[in-house]
């Protein structure tokens, strides 16, 4: 044959096939000092080849100070990334679906769709119950020891010690500096709206109209009114 001929099925695939079940029961990772994640039981399965496989876990979490946290994964993935088809974190009772994408070549980054439902604060901290949801979207990269990141609420809805609760608006890092073009939290009454940057310098703008602190926080009493502007070229702690 010429050089150059192709023949089907002589090339055949370089990474291995891969079929595995991993069960845990009663494991912990230890964190920090005298501190554990107990893992009471999870499962791990996955299948395919290296650079194309099919990931699926599920299992129980949980640790001396927070109530237990649920997790299901399911996903696809290769040697450059993970595609999340979902992800839901049990918790508080309510839940956290994330959907996505997770990579890790040629650079560290996520892009993922957050939605939260019937979450309770209270659950943890009990002074600040409520049943709440959103919907939202994380990105953000890392590369050479520089973190960027942002955070869209499109909504976040519901109740907190009894007063309805809106907000949204946006949070991002870069070069160590916090950015928000708007940020609008509307709890009973109260309504503060906030944005501009924070970091090495300070170009803030806000706006509180606050009948009610005690909404705010519990044991504050009396009312609050007033907008302003902070600007500052270096900040020094």
């Amino acid at each position: 044959e010429r050089a150059g001929t192709f023949r089907p099925g002589l090339l055949t695939r370089l990474s291995p096939n891969l079929e595995r079940i991993n069960k845990i029961s009663d494991s912990q990772w230890a964190y920090g000092r005298n501190r554990a994640i107990r893992i009471p039981t999870a499962i791990v399965e996955l299948q395919g080849w290296l650079d194309d496989y099919s990931l699926h876990a599920n299992g129980l979490f949980n640790t001396p100070d927070f109530p237990e946290i649920g997790l299901e994964l399911t996903g696809n993935g290769n040697l450059a990334s993970l595609q999340i088809n979902n992800l839901t974190i049990r918790g508080l009772d309510g839940s956290l679906a994330v959907a996505g994408k997770l990579s890790w070549q040629p650079e560290v980054s996520w892009d993922l769709k957050l939605q939260a439902a019937h979450v309770d604060p209270g659950v943890y901290w009990k002074n600040w119950p409520g049943r709440l949801a959103m919907q939202g979207l994380i990105e953000g990269k890392y590369s050479a020891d520089t973190l960027e990141s942002s955070l869209q609420i499109d909504s976040l809805t519901g109740t907190l010690r009894d007063y309805p609760l809106q907000a949204s608006g946006d949070v991002s890092l870069k070069n160590g500096q916090w950015f928000s073009q708007g940020l609008r939290l509307k709890l009973g009454k109260n309504i503060i709206t906030l944005s501009g940057s924070i970091g090495d310098t300070i170009a803030a703008q806000w706006d509180a109209r606050l009948p009610n602190l005690a909404a705010l926080w519990p044991g504050l009493g009396g009312q609050l009114v007033g907008q302003g502007r902070l600007e500052s070229k270096t900040l020094r702690l």
